[in-house]
């Protein structure tokens, strides 16, 4: 067989060799060229493979309509972070405590998934399968959370890869079904374009909206665990504690960031921003917004410290214009490089990127939006952006009615809901 190419494998069938005598069979690889090799592995057909041992497996008892927090994390979370002997159960412990907003928690491991909704095999359909059957079984009435808990690396990303490639198909041999988790790919994501509504969203029938409320924090560590729950935690107790002496006017401060590469994206990527900017002040909000605008066609990059409007304090960062996974063309760094200056404790905006692949974390190099939130102390609470090519026809209405639903709709506005409230409801309207 030539296993060379795993998604086309060919059987070779033997022919004669007459210099080997009678018994004596050739081979020829008719897809090999003069300048590749391959390796040949000998197999004794009288002499059997003997398979592993079989284990055990005991299927976790789980009722679907009870849970309306669930966590899909990895074992390799579930261990000590500083004083924390389990750092992924001390966040389902916080979502179920009284702080974290009394949710029935439900915790579970993508392998145990495998094994229980997928006949052992490491598939993200275990996944969609365990969703489909949470969402069958719920009441009607009831809105159910869904939490990824750890890092996926979206299917055929090559070593190194920091962009998704184009037209030329996936290459099998960089699926973690050949290379394996490699520590990153622990809690996996559907495809290239690594959207998580497709956990639970009826795309068969088109219908994209998720029917969980999906949303993911791609942690790699314990600590990176510990880190954004921290933050959360402190985001959300100042979030119930509004009074006369800390009234938290911070949370009424925005920043724009118009990005592009030509006068005419200049003046369409701005304009839209200032669209948005006007739901801001009025009618409910009473905000302000600080706009950075990039306006020099010499440069596709151009690097912007916030660290004074960071530091003061900001709820939200909205961006327009090109990107990628680790740049953007208004580029506000790197939130762990101290020579920023960012120090913004407890005080955490929600980022809205609109640019290509800005959202995408299915790659294993440095993730502009990951390293926001998942740094100690500082940075971002979550990051709403595109996951593949993104076009600003269809960016901008999204981000209107985003903005709209969030700072001019009473239904949303002014009501102290926990962050996987009003974000992820918000994008299911949207969708």
């Amino acid at each position: 067989y030539d296993i060379q190419d795993p998604w086309n494998v060919q059987r070779i069938a033997p022919t004669a060799a007459q210099t080997l005598g009678s018994t004596g069979r050739r081979f020829v690889f008719p897809s090999a060229t003069g300048q590749q090799t391959r390796r040949l592995y000998l197999a004794d057909a009288t002499v059997w493979l003997t398979p592993p041992a079989a284990r055990r497996v005991n299927f976790r008892a789980i009722n679907p309509a009870a849970p309306n927090f669930v966590i899909i994390t990895h074992p390799q979370l579930m261990r000590a972070a500083g004083a924390v002997p389990n750092a992924a159960r001390a966040y389902a412990g916080y979502r179920a405590s009284v702080a974290g907003g009394r949710y029935d928690t439900l915790m579970v491991t993508a392998p145990l998934l495998y094994d229980q909704f997928h006949y052992g095999e490491r598939s993200v359909m275990a996944l969609r399968h365990f969703a489909l059957w949470l969402v069958n079984a719920s009441p009607a009435t009831q809105t159910k959370y869904l939490l990824l808990l750890g890092k996926a690396l979206a299917p055929g990303t090559q070593p190194g890869q920091s962009y998704i490639l184009t037209g030329g198909g996936i290459v099998a041999n960089y699926t973690s079904r050949i290379l394996g988790e490699q520590g990153l790919d622990l809690v996996p994501c559907s495809t290239a374009s690594t959207s998580d509504n497709f956990l639970s969203s009826d795309w068969p029938n088109n219908n994209f909206v998720a029917k969980m409320a999906t949303g993911r924090v791609p942690a790699t560590t314990p600590q990176e665990v510990l880190n954004y729950l921290t933050k959360l935690q402190q985001h959300e107790a100042r979030l119930f504690s509004y009074s006369a002496l800390d009234p938290q006017l911070w949370r009424k401060n925005v920043v724009h960031l118009a990005g592009g590469a030509t006068d005419d994206e200049f003046k369409e990527f701005g304009g839209y921003l200032d669209g948005y900017a006007r739901r801001v002040p009025r009618p409910l909000l009473g905000g302000t917004v600080k706009t950075f605008r990039k306006n020099t066609t010499s440069q596709f990059i151009v690097p912007l410290n916030i660290a004074t409007e960071l530091n003061n304090g900001l709820s939200v960062i909205t961006y327009f214009g090109h990107g990628a996974p680790n740049y953007f063309n208004l580029d506000i760094g790197n939130i762990n490089d101290p020579a920023t200056g960012y120090s913004n404790v407890g005080r955490y905006p929600i980022m809205m990127y609109n640019g290509c692949v800005a959202g995408d974390f299915g790659f294993n190099t440095d993730i502009f939006g990951v390293n926001w939130m998942l740094a100690p102390q500082k940075g971002s609470l979550g990051m709403m952006a595109q996951a593949c090519e993104a076009y600003s026809y269809l960016l901008d209405p999204a981000q209107d009615k985003m903005y709209e639903l969030l700072f001019n709709n009473p239904t949303w506005f002014g009501q102290r809901h926990r962050l996987p409230k009003p974000s992820r409801v918000v994008e299911q309207q949207l969708v």
